[in-house]
């Protein structure tokens, strides 16, 4: 039998049962998290809150990482290496197969709420920097900039080509992820980023921020590019190495959907976690799926 635990640092409960479990002589003990947010004032002092806590961690067996920021914070902390899994967040494919745009000029879509943290004013000041007439952008979220993306879209001349929407029902989102040419992420902070894990499994290539756990997924050109955050220079190069090959073809679209399917779908990340679980006493863990797993050759797209 294992234990597998998530919240131990943020809900009482759940840190009554771990200490319960790990207090005696106990079978194999996880946890999932993601890394703390290490921005200004209050990260310094999430850094400190959880030092203070790093005593449980010589309990565990496995500690299951969301990015590669969590794997480092938690590196620091004193967790041995060779007990930490990268981990994330995992989705199903869409329902139906992803319709290949009929337009020329790729679509770009941004799913998130607008927020300083997630940055979509960075996107819009990236794509102006782009040749003209080449892209359209869909940005789908709420929040406090709201307004000033509209108004900034306007000010860069973009307007006509940047599409709000405040709120759409999921399955639409997904939908809409699968009809787009590229997803972009830019966030400052993202403890993972499941917008990202959709777009791969709908097979539609990503811009992320290495800011964000999600970026851990992108292992070459075929997943697309990881940036950093609060960079527009940065992004448009990135933006205009991706539109310069779109509409993304039916081709490629699959074999980043034969990509996903093999390497961060549901059933690849439970047999991920079954393995690490169950793994020998005293073993490192086994590495996860989407780091071992190349992208499959083109005539293999559905194997």
């Amino acid at each position: 039998m294992a234990h597998v635990f998530s919240g131990v640092s943020a809900y009482p409960a759940v840190r009554r049962a771990f200490t319960a479990i790990t207090r005696g002589p106990h079978n194999h003990v996880a946890i999932i998290t993601e890394p703390w947010d290490p921005r200004g004032i209050r990260g310094s002092l999430r850094a400190l809150r959880f030092g203070l806590r790093r005593r449980p961690l010589r309990n565990i067996d496995t500690l299951f990482a969301c990015g590669d920021l969590a794997r480092r914070q938690f590196t620091s902390l004193g967790c041995e290496p060779s007990k930490i899994a990268p981990f994330g967040y995992f989705v199903d494919g869409p329902d139906s197969e992803a319709k290949q745009s009929d337009q020329k000029r790729p679509r770009i879509i941004f799913v998130g709420s607008l927020t300083t943290r997630k940055d979509p004013e960075v996107l819009i000041q990236a794509l102006a920097m782009t040749p003209a007439d080449s892209w359209e952008l869909s940005i789908v979220g709420d929040g406090p900039l709201w307004e000033s993306s509209i108004r900034l879209a306007k000010d860069l001349g973009v307007e006509s080509r940047v599409f709000f929407t405040r709120s759409m029902a999921n399955f639409d989102v997904l939908r809409k992820i699968a009809g787009s040419d590229l997803l972009v992420l830019t966030s400052k902070y993202d403890g993972w980023g499941a917008v990202v894990s959709e777009s791969l499994m709908a097979g539609t290539p990503v811009v992320v921020s290495r800011q964000s756990g999600a970026s851990d997924l992108v292992r070459s050109a075929l997943q697309g590019d990881v940036i950093q955050a609060g960079q527009p220079i940065e992004l448009a190069r990135a933006l205009v190495g991706r539109l310069s090959s779109s509409p993304i073809s039916a081709e490629s679209r699959a074999r980043l959907e034969g990509w996903s399917q093999a390497a961060i779908s549901p059933r690849a990340a439970a047999q991920y976690l079954w393995d690490n679980v169950t793994r020998g006493r005293g073993l490192a863990t086994v590495g996860a799926p989407w780091s071992a797993i190349a992208a499959p050759p083109v005539g293999d797209v559905n194997q």
